[in-house]
């Protein structure tokens, strides 16, 4: 019998916000490194913008299906 297990390793937000500012904090850091360190923070950003953005519709969605 084959038991597999699945983990998931997928690193937190917040985890690889620190190993953004990490490289951009490292004056040896590679310019490739910082410019990928530079774009994963603006790719969270657009996620995070987009989550609220969805959030607010829901609530007003919400809001209107009280007021019904």
């Amino acid at each position: 019998m084959d038991n597999k297990q699945y983990i998931d390793l997928t690193p937190t937000w917040s985890a690889v916000a620190v190993a953004c500012m990490a490289i951009l904090e490292n004056p040896k850091a590679d310019h490739a490194d910082m410019r990928y360190a530079r774009k994963e923070i603006l790719r969270m950003g657009k996620i995070a913008d987009h989550y609220v953005e969805l959030e607010k519709k829901e609530s007003l969605e919400q809001i209107d299906n009280w007021c019904v």
